[in-house]
């Protein structure tokens, strides 16, 4: 009876279609996951969408969905269905005396399942964060290793757990810069530019102009450009407030929405010319507050330092300051599974174009 039961088992994991449902699954999953950013604080989400369409999100995982059980279960089952096809193809087909071709099939699932080990590092031990540096800063980075899952798993196995600590450099900005294009009349950002040092021990020992999708690389981290952040001073009638992207300014008994500060160049056919600071004040109603960054209606435009009436009000754009914002991560396992997913690929490659074309050949020529 349990001879059947364990056959029965592993019939079901060495088969083609449960590898087929699975990755069916965590496709679904990867949609999700990359349609709604993961793992974002409370007021990030609240400028996107409304408190209701947050809580509902939130409430069923999907904004932190490669840590939750109904993410996890099938991408462990995928691992174990990878592993038992390997070992069953290799058992089974093991031929009497040992092939390139065998070798070479043998190879690339040994590969395969290699990547699967490499894709469970990167969930025990991968950490990253968000960084927003003024230019002239300097901070040490937060190494997060005391909120990877492997510090969550490591006490039940009786282990010590690693603890978060900060890195013995730090990254300086030198200067972060905002570059712009014009479309249709509006002015749109094209990309945020910042210039990152690494000093260790008093010394410049890394340095990189980053881009978005350009990161600098140091001591096994990735600093990405992901975004920027701004705080703003007006003057209403002689009262100051300070306030950020996407909050309202109270002018007399409205209350206004601000727009970022367009302040950087200006990419054209002419060439790069300077463009602001200035602001745009746009009325609108508070149920739509949370849709500011998706709104691109042109605004009423107020330039630093002059004053303009709004109503029975005077508003004047006195300054503002600009940071910008990092995104970081420490993958150890990425550089393993690129030299497996190159060999994987690479093998296949082989198998495919290379040793079955010598075997048809070989069959039509008799």
């Amino acid at each position: 009876m349990a001879g059947r039961v364990l056959n029965g088992i592993w019939k079901l994991f060495t088969s083609l279609e449960l590898g087929v449902v699975l990755v069916v699954i965590l496709t679904a999953f990867m949609v999700v996951g990359a349609l709604l950013p993961q793992g974002m604080d409370d007021e990030f989400y609240l400028k996107a969408w409304d408190e209701g369409t947050y809580h509902a999100l939130r409430d069923l995982g999907f904004l932190d969905i490669f840590h939750r059980p109904l993410f996890l279960i099938p991408a462990v089952l995928l691992g174990l269905n990878l592993l038992c096809c390997s070992i069953d193809i290799l058992r089974n087909f093991l031929p009497k005396t040992i092939t390139a071709r065998y070798v070479v099939s043998a190879l690339y699932h040994l590969a395969l399942v290699g990547m699967f080990v490499g894709f469970l590092a990167t969930y025990l031990f991968s950490y990253g964060g968000e960084l927003i540096i003024k230019p002239g800063e300097s901070v040490h980075v937060p190494l997060k290793k005391g909120e990877t899952a492997w510090a969550r798993l490591a006490p039940r196995l009786g282990l010590a757990a690693p603890v978060n600590e900060d890195t013995p450099y730090e990254l300086h900005l030198k200067s972060f810069e905002t570059t712009y294009v014009e479309k249709d009349g509006r002015i749109f950002i094209k990309d945020w530019i910042s210039d990152l040092e690494v000093v260790d021990g008093g010394a410049v020992v890394a340095a990189k102009r980053i881009e978005v999708n350009d990161p600098l690389v140091y001591g096994g981290m990735k600093y990405y450009q992901a975004f920027f952040d701004q705080k703003m001073k007006f003057d209403v009638d002689g009262e100051e407030q300070e306030l950020g992207p996407g909050e309202p300014l109270a002018v007399g008994d409205e209350m206004l929405m601000v727009s970022t500060v367009k302040s950087g160049t200006l990419l054209g056919d002419d060439g790069p010319t300077p463009l602001g600071p200035y602001v745009e004040l746009k009325e609108m109603s508070k149920d739509k507050w949370h849709r500011v960054t998706k709104d691109v209606r042109p605004g009423r435009r107020l330039d630093r330092g002059q004053p303009v009436d709004v109503g029975t009000c005077r508003v004047t754009f006195v300054s503002f300051e600009e940071s910008s914002g990092l995104t970081y991560k420490r993958d150890p396992a990425v550089k393993f599974l690129w030299v497996l997913w190159i060999t994987f690929t690479a093998l296949i490659a082989v198998r495919i174009y290379v040793q079955e074309s010598v075997l048809t050949w070989f069959r039509k020529e008799g």
